[in-house]
């Protein structure tokens, strides 16, 4: 994992300082679209499933940062890629002992297409892919290493809006529901992922 961690960093950070060092044909330096961001999730956890009946869930915040890659592609769409660090997770309680704390640490890739709606804001969406780093369950005043019963992958569709302050700074906010199961050891319940993440970007030089 910290492998292809290094790797992926190392290839959009070479990507964005490609970027930023492309020229126009007249010889004149354009901004690059090479960006780094930062936020906060607000984020719980869908149950399904036949044990879930009596059970409720809770969120958390978690925290958010990365970088991402803008692609134009005509005057009004563009696509964005992203490789972001995203604290997921939440509490369940079923009313009979300790409340369970999941926190679920990612590494998280969207996939977005982007449309400019109007006077710099944009509707954004598309899909994601997270991939599992570490996960922690507290219960009772004890923390366990639970990285092993969350399966290491998992799919979600994200959908929101961001509008951009001039060239370089972005506010963003979207929704993020997953879609496959990230509980690997239940057949009676499935967890799934969900949530809202506000962000702010920058696009650097």
């Amino acid at each position: 994992m910290r492998k292809l961690f290094t790797l992926l960093v190392i290839t959009l950070l070479s990507a964005g300082i490609v970027s930023a060092q492309t020229t126009t044909k007249s010889g004149k330096k354009r901004w690059g679209h090479f960006g780094l961001k930062t936020g906060v999730n607000f984020s719980t956890l869908r149950l399904e499933g036949t044990e879930t009946t009596t059970a409720n869930t809770s969120g958390k915040t978690g925290f958010v940062f990365g970088g991402f890659e803008k692609i134009p592609l005509t005057e009004n769409f563009d696509l964005q890629f992203e490789f972001v660090y995203s604290a997921m997770g939440g509490t369940i309680s079923t009313g009979i002992g300790a409340n369970d704390l999941y926190k679920l640490n990612y590494f998280s890739f969207p996939m977005l297409l982007k449309y400019s709606f109007f006077d710099g804001v944009k509707l954004i969406g598309g899909p994601q892919l997270d991939f599992i780093i570490k996960a922690k369950k507290e219960a009772g005043g004890y923390a366990y290493n639970y990285t092993d019963n969350v399966n290491s992958t998992s799919v979600a569709i994200t959908l929101g809006a961001e509008k951009w302050f001039g060239k370089f700074i972005v506010l963003q906010c979207r929704y993020i529901s997953g879609i496959n199961d990230t509980n690997k050891n239940s057949e009676t319940f499935q967890i799934i992922n969900k949530g809202i993440q506000a962000t702010l970007g920058v696009l650097i030089q």
